[in-house]
């Protein structure tokens, strides 16, 4: 018998004999572990490797759990040295022993496997959910609804909705629906059937998936066709006179056959043209919207399905889920204007009187759907909020925009953000530009000493540039370190306080994990996406940073419109080619280089956001220096054309240590 000094995991069989012959074989690696952690529904491998000279001296492996022999099942699979075990529960913690046995050696090792309940990275997302469906009376319906999640659990629940009076809901909000199935953390996707229906099962139904962090749902509407309605839609019934008359007569039957052969080959020719067009576009085929904020727009909602005899009554209503330790009386909300209006939601300011545990009044940002939102920018919406409050969960950050709370009850949902004084970056930056409104003064782009002017008086300077884009790195060091991607990082996106403290934004539109694929069609920033993103939807962190790097050259160009001369069209091709946009006049050498390494083509080898707060701090504390050391000739200069008072206002550019 072997055995190694300080193996703790080894041990002898109690029978054993210690013999003086040489071992046939030894551990193959000293670091095999003595205790393994690992998440439930997770896959782990036990490995039992031997090291021997000779192939043939390992006679027997056995492998035990808790001193029993390892029990016949699918998810326990022993191939070779190792032991798999698929599909963990919480059950399968204990000790798992490997025993080898030779003909001079016997050598054990107990792993101890402990089991976690697994925490979910990410809200639940249902990637095949209920489709609209039609079926005759007495015949069975079927829907499916499947999440991506593999970790943690979630819980699905099929609801019906209930139309009455034409109405879904009563007059107190409440839905007229019926839960007609729970199902927790089933291994298939969840499944509902419903037998023998009838023309009161017509409706919607709801597929909800749910987790600790939130949920996601999907609806369809199952159209029930009795036999007047089948009349109607010229569908002939199984034994109708029409039916035997068609199936007697030859002539309709070659009539029909001939007309059915066209149509296919109508639908082959025009599936072949349109296959083609797209094959040449190397992309999707982008609509151009002319606005202020270049995107791209393509239809959110897809076409309604043919078959049917008549479409579905609107779609019920989405409904909110109650948080109570989030909700916020709305009747201790004053407004107080309009600060921003988009495609399907507006921004308020207001007054929150105790908002937040603090007993006084603040000034907050209410953002809140149009009336003329559709259910999937609803939906939008609230996964926003519930993204926003995970967020909040796992900790506060100077530079984002902090969530406060929301009111679901008793009238249309608002979220309730902090406020920043000064709007987006964007159009704070245009005000500062040189000669609009008379506002700018400069001495040169190239002297440190270089500044202009907002229209409320306040000095800005290239301390103040260098100052932003370091603010936001940290904030997004924060956000990728929650493992959020934002996919939408831009100028106009980001929001500046009173004092100068910038905070990103819409990052509740985020996607949680290492990357995330976007399979829904919408509006695309095209401008400040990442060529992996702009051809095939895929966004990672390091996706983000290339938009960081655009959100650069839209800061060192006061606010200009990246890649101006450049049709959207062109501009896959051309950052294929290698072009990348010239140094911004306000740039530094140093600062236009960070830019080009947020814009390498290989994902990879652009930096990280930790690298990129070391990068700018960096050039944040040389910008300082420099404005010291070059204070005589910009006294000189500013005394031209401001009041002392002001060429020395010392606003917050650089906010306070948080970590």
């Amino acid at each position: 018998m072997s055995t190694r000094e300080g193996g703790s995991g080894w041990r002898l069989p109690p029978s054993s004999k210690v013999r003086e012959s040489r071992p046939d074989f030894t551990w193959a690696s000293s670091n095999m572990k003595k205790t393994v952690s690992v998440s439930e529904h997770s896959t782990i491998i036990l490995p039992c490797d031997v090291h021997t000279s000779n192939k043939d001296a390992v006679k027997e492996i056995s492998w035990f759990k808790d001193g029993k022999s390892i029990p016949k099942l699918p998810q326990f699979k022993i191939k070779d040295m190792e032991l798999r075990i698929d599909y963990l529960s919480e059950r399968d913690s204990g000790n798992y022993t490997c025993h080898v046995v030779g003909l001079n050696t016997q050598l054990s090792w107990t792993y101890q496997v402990v089991v976690t309940k697994g925490k979910p990275s990410h809200v639940p997302f249902i990637t095949n959910g209920p489709k609209n469906t039609t079926v005759k009376v007495g015949e069975k319906a079927h829907f499916i609804c499947e999440s991506h999640n593999k970790s943690g659990s979630i819980t699905y629940q099929w609801i019906q909705h209930h139309l009455i009076n034409n109405s879904y809901e009563n007059e107190t909000g409440t839905p007229y629906i019926s839960i007609l199935k729970t199902e927790n953390s089933p291994k298939q996707p969840s499944e509902l059937f419903l037998e023998n229906v009838t023309k009161s099962h017509e409706g919607w139904y709801t597929c909800s998936a749910r987790n600790s962090l939130g949920y996601h749902h999907e609806s369809a509407y199952l159209h029930v066709l009795d036999q007047d309605d089948i009349l109607k839609s010229g569908v002939p019934r199984e034994g109708s006179a029409h039916q035997n008359r068609f199936g007697n007569s030859p002539f309709l039957l070659i009539i029909g056959l001939i007309a059915g052969a066209l149509v296919l080959i109508i639908v082959v020719t025009v599936a072949v043209v349109i296959f083609r067009y797209k094959h040449k576009q190397q992309a999707i085929k982008y609509q151009v919207s002319h606005t202020k904020e270049p995107v791209v727009s393509r239809p959110l909602m897809p076409k309604p399905r043919r078959g049917c005899t008549a479409y579905p009554p609107p779609p019920p209503p989405v409904y909110v889920p109650f948080d109570a330790e989030w909700e916020f009386p709305r009747n201790r909300l004053t407004f107080l204007g309009t600060v921003g209006e988009g495609a399907f939601g507006v921004v308020k300011q207001a007054t929150a009187y105790g908002i937040g545990k603090v007993p006084k009044a603040s000034t907050v940002a209410v953002k809140m759907l149009k009336d003329s939102a559709s259910r999937t920018e609803q939906m939008d919406f609230i996964q926003e909020l519930e993204v926003m409050k995970q967020v909040k969960k796992m900790g506060s950050h100077i530079n984002i925009v902090n969530f406060l709370g929301c009111s679901t009850r008793n009238g249309p949902l608002l979220l309730i953000v902090e406020y920043a004084k000064n709007g987006n970056l964007r159009d704070f930056l245009e005000t500062c530009r040189d000669g609009i409104n008379g506002y700018g003064r400069y001495v040169s782009p190239d002297d440190p000493a270089w500044f202009t002017k907002t229209p409320g008086g306040q000095v800005i300077s290239r301390k103040n540039l260098i100052s932003f884009a370091f603010q936001v790195s940290r904030g997004m060091e924060f956000l990728s370190s929650k493992k959020c991607i934002h996919r939408d990082l831009a100028a106009r996106n980001i929001l500046v306080t009173e004092d100068f403290i910038l905070k990103i934004a819409d990052f509740g539109l985020t996607r949680n994990g290492e990357y995330y694929k976007k399979r829904s069609s919408g509006r695309l920033p095209v401008k400040w996406m990442a060529p992996e993103a702009l051809f095939d939807m895929r966004f990672t962190m390091k996706s983000d940073v290339w938009s960081f790097g655009v959100l650069l050259w839209e800061i060192f160009s006061l606010g200009g419109m990246p890649y101006p001369t450049i049709p959207h069209e062109e501009l896959y091709s051309k950052i294929t080619e290698g072009y990348r946009m010239p140094c911004p006049e306000l740039a530094t050498e140093n600062i236009y280089a960070i830019m080009v390494r947020c814009w390498d083509k290989q994902p990879n080898e652009r930096p990280d956001f930790s690298q990129l707060v070391l990068q700018l701090d960096r050039q944040l504390m040389c910008s300082l220096s420099d404005e010291a050391k070059d204070e005589n000739i910009a006294q000189k200069n500013y005394d031209k054309v401001l009041p002392q008072s002001v060429l020395f206002h010392k606003s917050t550019t650089v906010p306070p240590q948080i970590f």
